[in-house]
């Protein structure tokens, strides 16, 4: 019941801050980046041409998420328990041995048919790096494994993400 809690708690926040993310373009954004998201999935080349940073409070701890994703249901999201005013380039955030585990990040897919797959705490694979950090972009690589939410004792994997690197617009 508890995981079936935190998976829908995490789902909305995605949710609401992918809705939030439609907004018509500015003349803003930065000619050198194309926010984006690109990643290797089960060896196969994948690309969301949006890329953007969410800066969240949640019950009192800082996190941000960096969301990737195209029109449709598919999309990536990887949720640092961080406070994005502080990050820096060359920060590692490795994946979550423990729930709302303070400097750790998850990582949530959700497919083309809507199914959701996430990093588990018991098999805690893969990290997110910062390489760069401005007030209009933020840029890094991860990479990780994904398993079904319910299986809660990784046996069972679904995917595996190599390669990954970001280029996200910073929330205003």
């Amino acid at each position: 019941m508890n995981k079936n809690i935190t998976k829908l708690i995490i789902l909305c926040l995605i949710a609401g801050f992918s809705f939030s993310a439609c907004k018509k373009s500015s003349d803003n954004k930065p000619a050198s980046d194309t926010y984006s998201m690109k990643l290797t999935l089960n060896g196969k080349a994948v690309t969301y041409t949006t890329c953007l940073a969410a800066d969240i409070t949640a019950n009192g701890i800082a996190q941000f998420n960096i969301i990737g994703s195209n029109k449709g249901n598919e999309g990536l999201a990887i949720d640092v328990i961080a406070d994005l005013k502080t990050v820096k380039a060359g920060q590692v955030f490795k994946a979550a041995t423990a729930y709302v585990q303070p400097n750790s990040m998850t990582m949530f897919y959700t497919d083309a048919a809507n199914n959701d797959y996430g990093t588990q705490l018991t098999d805690p694979t893969g990290s997110i790096t910062i390489t760069s950090v401005s007030s209009t972009t933020i840029k890094g690589t991860f990479s990780g494994k994904l398993y079904d939410f319910d299986d809660t004792d990784a046996t069972d994997l679904k995917y595996t993400i190599t390669g990954g690197t970001f280029v996200a617009e910073m929330p205003k």
